[in-house]
């Protein structure tokens, strides 16, 4: 039997069907359960501790006193 096939029989088969399949093939000795490692996220560069003021002060200096 060719896993094309396999495939294809398996799509005609109900949801609660292919459920029982999934858990009967991770149930079997010679498959390895599939591990997904999710993506690495892009960690973000950390902002020291601003005061009320010091954001204040960023804000007029770097943003409303462009000219």
């Amino acid at each position: 039997m060719v896993a094309r096939d396999v495939y294809k029989i398996a799509l005609a088969l109900s949801k609660k069907e292919l459920k029982q399949f999934y858990k009967l093939l991770a149930q079997h000795p010679d498959i390895e359960p599939l591990i997904i490692k999710p993506k690495s996220k892009i960690k973000a560069s950390k902002l020291p501790d601003f005061s009320l003021e010091d954001s204040i002060r960023y804000l007029l200096t770097n943003h409303f006193n462009k000219k």
